[in-house]
């Protein structure tokens, strides 16, 4: 996980650096249009050079914040969004604050943020509206449209992914509020959330799984299946529930409950074992082939199979 958001910084901060550089030489609004993408594009070469080196050692997440109109929100909006949202937790500390990148400390970690004044290229995030919970509300789920994205990149030092990503999520949340966001993209979840949906999840207790792993859902017959997408980036398998194809809302709630216990858990279910959401409900848990890449094993409860 560590190397591929080695590579996704590489080419940010390939991004970010053109671009500043073409302002320079050029300027234009195809491309970035001021000078400070200089920096914060050598910042994520560097921080994608200290996690190539250092591998596992350090945690790193990525978001892409989708907005309604290109801008960053001021200082104290974030401050005013990070305190109802958080009950007050101690906020990140400001290294720095432009126009169009900001920078931020927190107890072990670091946050970069960099405005794009374009959408996320290729309907990338269109497409990974439909594996997010939001999707299987009433009445499903569109993305609104989005004229520009902030680029969230969060790269920690303490060894627990779960904390690092909650960190990490409280600040995406927190800049959504403030700059009226419309969605969020979670790359690693392959799923683009409402903004609604994102800082009503993060509101709640718990860690919020909701938001960490997207969903496909796959029919056939009279059984469904809906497998989740991010939990790997958790460093865990991936879930696999099976039920009746009329238990739909039970069976997607069951899954991110399993999901919320496996990530406070830390570690796979063995096979054998059972899980259930009270002591009376018990499900036993298989390994078997991921249905997207059969060189992979997933953790599958089949909800009509009861211990």
């Amino acid at each position: 996980m560590q190397l591929l958001l080695s590579i996704v910084c590489a080419g940010a901060g390939v991004w970010f650096l053109a671009g500043g550089i073409a302002s320079f030489v050029a300027p234009s609004d195809a491309v970035p249009s001021s000078g400070t993408n200089v920096v914060f594009g050598g910042v994520l070469l560097l921080v994608a050079r200290v996690l190539w080196r250092r591998g596992r050692r350090t945690n790193g997440s990525l978001s892409f914040v989708l907005l309604p109109r290109a801008g960053l929100p001021s200082a104290e909006e974030f401050q005013r969004a990070w305190n109802e949202l958080t009950n007050g937790a101690v906020p990140p500390r400001v290294d720095a604050w432009g126009p169009e990148t900001i920078h931020l400390q927190l107890e072990g970690g670091m946050v970069s943020v960099g405005l794009l004044s374009t959408p996320i290229p290729g309907r990338e995030a269109e497409r990974a509206a439909s594996q997010s919970a939001c999707a299987f509300a009433v009445g499903g789920y569109v993305l609104a449209p989005h004229a520009a994205h902030l680029v969230v990149f969060s790269g920690w030092s303490m060894p627990n992914v779960v904390a690092c990503r909650l960190h990490h999520t409280r600040v995406v949340a927190a800049l959504a509020k403030a700059a009226g966001a419309v969605a969020v993209y979670e790359g690693a979840a392959g799923a683009t959330h409402d903004a609604a949906f994102y800082l009503e999840v993060v509101r709640n207790d718990g860690l919020p799984v909701e938001l960490w792993t997207g969903v496909r859902l796959s029919v056939t017959g009279a059984s469904l299946e809906f497998l989740t997408l991010g939990l790997e980036s958790l460093q865990l398998p991936e879930l696999l529930v099976s039920a009746p194809a009329n238990q739909l809302e039970d069976a997607l709630s069951f899954l991110f409950v399993v999901a919320g216990y496996l990530a406070h858990r830390g570690e796979a279910i063995a096979a054998g074992e059972t899980v259930g959401r009270s002591a009376a409900e018990k499900y036993v848990v298989d390994h078997v082939p991921s249905p997207l890449d059969p060189g992979t094993r997933v953790m599958r409860v089949d909800m009509a199979r009861k211990a």
